[in-house]
C-alpha cells in the first residue's frame, strides 16, 4: 500500500497536469441525445405505461430537437371516449376500464330484467292469452268473455298466436324497463348483446308458456327428474307448475342479465 501511494506521488509530482485519471468527456452530439432518449423511453415504458400515456414535455420544450419528442404529442386516448360503440366482441381500453364494474353493471340489470319479467307476466299479460295459450286441438280451451260473457272455443293455432302475443309484450316490458332503468344508471348497453338477451328470454319464454297438457316443455323435464308430482301439485296453497315455471324464467333471466353486460359502457 505503502509502495503505491508512493509511485502515485512520485507520478503526480512529475507532470501536475495529468489528466490519466479520469479522461474528459466530449459534447453529446444530437443523434446520441436523440438515441438516448429513445432508450429511456422504452425503457420506462417496457411493463408500465403505454406510450400513450406517457407524460407530456413543457410545451416550450417541443420543437427544440426536431424528431426527438415529436413522439411525445401523442395525447392520451385514454382521457377520450370513442365516438361510437365498439364493435360487438371487440373491447377499447374505454371497455376494459368498464369490465372491472361489470359485477355490479350485472347485479342491476338483472334486477331490472326481473322486475320487468314478473310486470309482463301479471299485469300486462290480458286474460284471453293466459288462459288460451296452452291450448291444442287435442286439448281445446273453452274461453268466457268476462264482459259479453260469449264462450269460444280454441285449439292449437289460437294457443300458439296466444302465446306468441303474450311472449312479444313481455319481451317488449323488459326491453323498456330495462332501457330506461339502465339510462337512468348511467350503463349504456351494446345493442347486439340487448338483442341477443332479449332474444333469449324470447325463446326460453315461449317453451315454458306454450303448456300443452302432457305435451309441455315443462311438464316433460319436471317428470323425467322426478319432478312430476311437484308440477301437479295443486293444494295446500301450492302450485307446482307456476313455482317450476317461475324457477325457468328465473334462471334464464340470469343467464340474459350475464349476456348483456357484453361490451356495456358507461355514459
Amino acid at each position: 500500500m505503502a509502495a503505491a501511494m508512493k509511485h502515485l506521488e512520485e507520478a503526480l509530482a512529475a507532470d501536475p497536469g495529468e489528466t490519466w485519471l479520469a479522461k474528459p468527456k466530449r459534447p453529446m452530439t444530437l443523434a446520441k441525445e436523440a438515441a438516448l432518449d429513445k432508450a429511456m423511453t422504452q425503457r420506462q415504458t417496457r411493463g408500465h405505461l403505454p406510450p400513450a400515456l406517457l407524460p407530456l414535455p413543457p410545451p416550450e420544450d417541443l420543437g427544440l430537437v426536431p424528431g426527438v419528442l415529436r413522439r411525445h404529442t401523442r395525447q392520451p386516448r385514454l382521457l377520450h371516449r370513442s365516438p361510437g360503440p365498439a364493435p360487438f366482441g371487440r373491447l377499447t381500453r374505454e371497455d376494459h376500464l368498464m369490465q372491472a364494474h361489470r359485477p355490479a353493471v350485472f347485479g342491476a340489470l338483472l334486477g331490472l330484467i326481473r322486475a320487468a319479467s314478473a310486470a309482463g307476466d301479471f299485469w300486462v299479460q290480458n286474460d284471453f292469452c293466459a288462459r288460451v295459450k296452452g291450448a291444442s286441438d287435442e286439448h281445446p280451451v273453452t274461453y268466457e268473455d268476462p264482459v259479453t260473457e260469449k264462450k269460444t272455443v280454441h285449439g292449437t293455432a289460437d294457443g300458439r298466436k296466444a302465446c306468441l302475443e303474450h311472449c312479444l309484450t313481455y319481451v317488449a316490458t323488459q326491453a323498456i324497463v330495462a332501457g330506461l332503468g339502465a339510462r337512468a344508471l348511467g350503463i349504456k348497453v351494446h345493442p347486439a348483446a340487448a338483442a341477443a338477451a332479449l332474444a333469449i328470454s324470447f325463446g326460453t319464454h315461449y317453451a315454458a308458456d306454450r303448456r300443452v297438457p302432457g305435451a309441455g316443455l315443462l311438464e316433460k323435464l319436471a317428470t323425467k327428474t322426478g319432478k312430476g308430482g311437484l308440477y301437479r301439485l295443486a293444494d295446500f296453497g301450492i302450485n307446482g307448475a307456476f313455482h317450476l315455471d317461475n324457477a325457468w324464467h328465473h334462471g334464464w333471466e340470469t343467464v340474459a342479465a350475464l349476456i348483456a353486460t357484453t361490451g356495456a359502457e358507461t355514459r
